[in-house]
């Protein structure tokens, strides 16, 4: 069995006396290979490893509670995630070398929503209104919750058809960046 690491092999040999000359040829083949290679490898110079890696995540989550005027509650969940990872790698030894290049994204989102009771058409329209203001006012204002005038009395459209609500608003970004350069002798 063989390991490399770097520009060395190391080796670990078993012998046993009742192994056969086919085994005991063919090891002493793999041994004088293992050896030309660590005599390449000492003789092409040093090895180099450099890779950068960079990546981004975002999160984002709506609640918001809403009661009409005649009584019905709707509550509506909106979850949103971001990832993105990318690489740069390269290496050389003897003169040889590679590259690679790598990235990987993912994104969900969900809404739920539940209701007791029965909206009209007037209600739902005017509680999507109040959704969309109130996550771009939050968006606006660097995430958290609305301001409370906004989150109060919302500018614009008419909700009279709306007694109450509660609304959060979360939001969560991470970026995050390594590099390694490694040289073997």
């Amino acid at each position: 069995m063989s390991n490399r690491i770097g520009n060395s092999c190391h080796c670990r040999e078993a012998y046993s006396p009742a192994q056969s000359s086919a085994q005991s040829s063919e090891r002493s083949k793999d041994l004088q290979a293992t050896r030309q290679a660590n005599r390449l490898a000492r003789q092409q110079g040093p090895a180099r490893f450099s890779g950068s890696t960079a990546g981004f995540q975002s999160e984002e989550s709506a609640d918001l509670v809403v009661k009409t005027a005649d009584g019905d509650t709707v509550r509506i969940s909106i979850d949103a995630l971001t990832k993105a990872q990318a690489g740069v790698y390269s290496a050389s030894a003897g003169g040889a070398e590679a590259s690679a290049q790598t990235f990987s994204g993912e994104s969900s989102y969900s809404v739920k929503v539940s209701v007791k009771g029965s909206l009209d058409e007037k209600e739902a329209q005017q509680i999507g209104d109040l959704l969309q203001k109130l996550v771009s006012a939050s968006r606006g204002a660097g995430g958290g919750a609305a301001p409370p005038e906004q989150a109060a009395a919302p500018s614009g459209g008419s909700f009279d058809t709306l007694s109450s609500f509660r609304y959060a608003y979360r939001a969560y970004s991470e970026a995050s960046q390594s590099t390694l350069d490694a040289q073997a002798a």
